[in-house]
This record gives C-alpha cells, structure tokens and sequence, in this order.
C-alpha cells in the first residue's frame, strides 16, 4: 500500500479511535450487590455500635403488591402480583440484631422463600442484610412510629456504596409498586407454618388460574384456527359454487347459440328454397310467356285480321304474379316467425340468467348477516370474559368494623368501560392461625368501605377485620 493510503487510514482511524474510547469513558461502570463484610462494614458505619432508644420490635409483617400496565409478571402470568413478608428479630449485644425473613408469593410455585439476616439500627433506620448470600443486597428501613417503612438498596460501584430509592408508588417500566408499611406483629414460632399454609394456597390458586389462561388461550387458538377454516371452506365452496354457476350459464349460453344456430340454419335453408322457388317461376312464366307469343302468332295467322290474340295471354300472367306474391309472403311470415321465437328464447334466458344472479346476491348476502350476527356474538361473549378478567385482577376486598358485633366486608370496584351492571365475586380469606375460608358477594357493586350509604355487606370473621387477607379468586356473571 502506498504513503498516501496509510495515511488516509490514518486520518480515519485515529477520529473513530477517539469516539469510540470517549463513549467508552462516558458509559457507567456496573454496579453489584454486596458482599456480607462489606453490609456488616457499611452497617457500622451508618448505625454505629450503641443501642439506640427506639422501640424496635421482634416481628413485623406486610402485604405488598405489585401491578404490571403492560405485560404480566412471569410467576403467575398475570398482571398482579402479591408479597407477604414476616421479618422475624432477635437481639443481640448493643443495636446489633439476627433474624429470618420469610417471603410468600402469589405465584403457581417456589413461592415460599425463607432467610436468615443480621443487621443494626439507630434512632432513624434500621439497616440489614443476608449473610447466607453470596452477594446480597443491603436493605434500608425507616421508622414510621411504630412501623417500618422499606426505603431502598445500597449496591457497590467502583468501589463506593450508592443508594437506589425504592419505588413506592411509582411506575417504572411499566410496573406500578405499591409497598405497604411493616406493621410489628406478635413473634409466634407457629407463624412459618401459618404463612406456608397461606403460600399453599396462594400456589393453588395461581395454578388453578395459570391452567384457566392456558385454556382459554387454547381454545382462543382452536377458535381462530375455525374461524380461519370456515372462511377457507366457505370461500371453496363459494369459489366452487360460483364456478359451477359460471358453467351452467356458459351451457345455457352455448345451447342457446346453438338452438339459435339451427334457427337460423333453418331460416337459410327456407329462404333458399324459397329462392329456388321464385326463380322456378320466373323461369316457367318466361318460358309460358315465349309459347304465348308463338302460339299467338299462329293464332293470328290462322284467326281472321282483326280477332283479339292477347287477351288469354294476359290473363295467365295474372295469376302466375299472384301465385308469386303469395309464395313470398308466406315466406316472410316464416322469417317473421322465426326472428320472434329467437327472440323470445333469448329474453327467457336472459330472464332466467338476471333471476340466478338475484338468488346468489341473496344468498351471499345472508351468509354475510350470518356470519357478522356470529361475530358480533364471539366479540360480546370475549368482552365480557375480558370485563371479568379484569375485575378479577383488579378488586380489593377488606374487612372493616361498623360498630359492636357489627362486621362487614366490600371493596372497590376498577375503572374502564363497564360491561356488566352487577358481578359475583368469589373470594378466598386468611386470618392468623392457619385460617382460611371461603365466600361470595352476589351483585357486587364495589363502591368503597363507608360504613354508611355503601354496599358493604356482614360476615362473620374468625380475627379481627384488619388480620383478615381477602384473595379474589374468581368473578362470574350475576344471573
């Protein structure tokens, strides 16, 4: 290669080198989770030593959930997702203190997770951390009076702890979180059997509903594949149908050419006798016509001078004109007849052709009603699916006291297009203690929690109404 090229490289090198090592610069190194000395240093660092005077409880408890806008969560591929979590404490010399975290899921399965945890706390935070992890996140918490509020997470970057801020009440990537608060709770060494009841059922009800979506996209599948069949088959056999018409009218057509064919075969043939005819009787008046002449001259030479000779003579091409003007016009009303009967064979067929393509038109017409009257109705029966789907995700239900002995259970009702005035919503319930139970709101309206002037309905609780957990399990027609 020459000088020249070399240093032509080079001046497009050397720029594109630049670019590309100043992205390279620009571009955020990676940031991990730490590891358990780094948490246990950090910690220190933050919180110290010395025990702090704040009530530090030894369990707190929360529900949290989780709703995706735009595609579902993959444990249970639904949109909702939801988190009960027991933070268990116990503790230790100064604001040190060990523990377990227990997680349950809304999830068809590995929905019960459980963790043991080390950790600090000062008269603010509460900082702690997952020792049996290889890396681990370190999880923030603030003091809400008696409650734990889940603030964020410190990962390492290059070297330096940065804090990423939970995402309570925000959307991100299409994902809304809403984090309710630790609420303390009574230590009970029965709570882990309790909560693997409850993620149980939480497994049972997600599969129950994992299968209900596999179906009804099966058979969404099966659907469409019939749909595509029957427009294959009825466009084959309207495409058929339509060509065995086309046949019928091309053979209707070519017996009609060939009837008016022959008709006119017939008509020629006529006319050529008639033709034949005529020139016959030309032939034989023009003959006559010469033997009269002869016949009279003899006449006259014979007949005495002055005798009238023409008289018969004209009197024979009297009747030969009449014969012949006869001749013709019964010829021409064979013509005439026969120009009318082609006539009236060919509006009959053209009657007949105008009469099929009106039967067809009628009949496309029909299937077209059918078939719009068949569609409109798939497309109610999936709305309403859709309708019910969509309340099943996005009903909450609770328990709230009105008054002594006075128990009632409602809750809201989503926004959007309201397909059905009234529902049944089926719930399952948890209370404390391995509880479970079941019931159903008939004519559900969903308008709140108010005590008074609202739907709310009596229900018989085994806990009390703020230790009752209410899953929505399935929403149904109100008949």
């Amino acid at each position: 290669m020459s000088r020249t090229g070399f240093k032509g490289l080079k001046n497009v090198f050397i720029p594109f080198a630049a670019v590309l090592l100043s992205a390279c610069a620009s571009a955020p190194p990676p940031s991990r989770y730490l590891t358990a000395e780094e948490s246990a240093a950090l910690i220190l660092q933050k919180a110290g030593s010395t025990r702090a005077s704040v009530p530090l409880y030894t369990a707190y408890e929360t529900l949290e959930e989780m709703e995706s806008e735009n595609q579902p969560f993959g444990c249970n591929a639904e949109y909702k997702f939801l988190r009960v979590s027991y933070l268990e404490l116990r503790p230790l010399a100064g604001n040190e203190f060990e523990g377990r975290r227990i997680d349950v899921t809304s999830c068809a399965d590995n929905n019960y997770t459980e963790s043991p945890l080390r950790g600090r706390f000062d008269k603010n935070h509460v900082y702690l951390f997952y020792p049996a992890a290889q890396n681990s996140p370190l999880v923030q918490y603030s003091f809400a009076g008696h409650s734990l509020r889940f603030d964020g997470v410190y990962r390492m970057r290059s070297g330096v702890a940065e804090f990423t801020p939970s995402s309570d009440g925000k959307t991100v990537d299409g994902t809304r979180f809403k984090l309710s608060l630790y609420v303390p709770a009574a230590p009970r060494p029965e709570r882990s059997s309790e909560l693997k009841a409850i993620a149980q059922d939480y497994s049972t009800i997600a599969s129950a509903r994992v299968a209900e979506r596999d179906a009804r996209r099966a058979e969404e599948r099966r659907e469409e594949q019939r749909q595509a069949a029957a427009v294959f088959n009825a466009f084959v056999g309207t495409f058929a149908s339509e060509m065995a018409k086309t046949n019928a009218d091309i053979e209707r057509g070519n017996a009609n050419l060939a009837r008016a064919s022959a008709a006119l075969n017939e008509e020629r043939q006529r006319q050529a006798r008639l033709d034949r005819l005529e020139e016959e009787t030309r032939k034989r008046i023009a003959s006559q016509g010469i033997a009269g002449q002869s016949t009279g001259s003899a006449a006259r030479q014979a007949r005495p001078s002055g005798q009238p000779s023409a008289t018969l003579a004209q009197a024979n091409t009297s009747a030969q004109q009449r014969n012949t003007a006869a001749e013709q016009a019964a010829a021409q009303k064979q013509r005439d007849d026969a120009a009318r009967e082609s006539k009236r064979k060919t509006e009959a067929a053209a009657r007949e052709r105008e009469e099929e393509r009106r039967r067809q038109v009628a009949e496309a017409e029909e299937q077209r009603r059918r078939q719009k009257a068949e569609a409109d109705q798939r497309a109610r029966e999936q709305e309403v699916a859709n309708y019910l789907e969509r309340m099943r995700a996005g009903i909450r239900l609770a328990a709230k006291s009105c008054g002594k002995d006075d128990i009632r259970i409602n809750g809201n009702r989503p926004g959007g297009k309201k397909v059905l005035e009234l529902v049944d919503v089926h719930y399952v319930g948890h209370c404390p203690g391995q509880v479970r139970f079941t019931g159903e709101l008939r004519n559900y309206i969903g308008d709140g929690l108010s005590c008074v002037g609202s739907d709310m309905r009596s229900i018989d609780l085994p806990c009390k109404p703020e230790e009752a957990r209410f899953v929505v399990e399935r929403v149904t027609r109100t008949n």
